[in-house]
């Protein structure tokens, strides 16, 4: 289960509510969920295939696990 929809709102509500304007406070709420997007993004290439995305990243031929 996840908090997402129960945080996003939370957050991006108190960041509109705080901004010198509203639309100041939607451009900020939108910039801070764009890097939370392109962060975990990243997180994810490095870590959900981590030997091959390492490989592929640096030119290399990937190592296959060999199983049973």
């Amino acid at each position: 289960y996840t908090l997402a929809g129960i945080l996003a709102p939370t957050v991006m509500g108190s960041v509109i509510q705080h901004a010198a304007t509203t639309l100041d406070g939607y451009m900020m709420g939108f910039t801070i969920n764009a890097v939370v997007l392109v962060a975990s993004g990243l997180l994810g290439l490095a870590l959900l295939w981590p030997n091959t995305e390492r490989a592929r990243l640096l030119g290399q031929e990937a190592v296959q696990p060999k199983f049973a």
